[in-house]
């Protein structure tokens, strides 16, 4: 079944922005989006329609079908975009690889989407939020336990410092996963994996983006 996106669906999109959970600017919906805050606008008005692959998109952040978001109609849209899948009762967040942080990611409040990648937060989603893919195993223990390669890490960039807690910083321009233990003398950079040395910082050396709430490990 086809149908085309009617003239009603700028009232669509606008009330979805603006009732939806946390209510959004244009230009929060468009770092969310990754698209431009004057295309959010041009569909508000009317005078744009988005095609096909973006209009799923947003059906996908704000969990409605393409056929209601399209033309009003809940019976159209999931036979229709087979790669359709709706997010449920679950909120999402960002999900980053490590390469996404040389984009200054962090500096944006809500935090872009990037490749339209998504990760299930089972916790009381904030805009502080987001989720990162282990890489390596320094962080890793035995029997796939600590933080293996592959795990999916929730962090929250409003935080309270915790010494032995689990935090992304930066070290020498580069960004790091790592254990910190907060002491007069310094603070101890640990990895939970012995093979890698522990070192020790001083408060000018290092600069905390963010702390580990939550873990999901793959089983294998």
């Amino acid at each position: 079944m086809s149908f085309e996106i009617d003239d009603n669906f700028k009232n669509r999109f606008k009330d979805l922005r603006k009732n939806s959970g946390t209510p959004l600017t244009q230009k929060d919906l468009s770092l969310r989006l990754g698209i431009s805050s004057r295309q959010v606008i041009a569909y508000e008005n009317g005078t744009a329609k988005p095609r096909k692959e973006l209009l799923l998109k947003i059906a996908r952040f704000f969990n409605v079908t393409p056929g209601w978001l399209a033309c009003g109609l809940d019976s159209l849209g999931i036979v229709e975009y087979e790669d359709f899948t709706p997010k449920g009762e679950v909120e999402q967040i960002p999900l980053y690889h490590w390469s996404d942080f040389e984009k200054n990611l962090l500096s944006f409040k809500p935090f872009p989407v990037i490749n339209n990648l998504f990760h299930p937060c089972s916790l009381s989603v904030k805009n502080s939020f987001f989720a990162l893919e282990i890489i390596g195993d320094s962080m890793s223990l035995e029997s796939n336990l600590g933080f293996p390669d592959g795990a999916i890490v929730i962090f929250d960039t409003e935080f309270d410092k915790v010494s032995g807690g689990f935090y992304l910083l930066m070290i020498n321009d580069e960004y790091s996963f790592k254990q910190l233990f907060f002491d007069t003398l310094g603070t101890k950079v640990s990895s939970l994996n012995k093979d890698y040395p522990t070192i020790t910082l001083k408060k000018y050396e290092y600069t905390i983006l963010a702390k580990a709430i939550n873990v999901e490990i793959k089983l294998r």
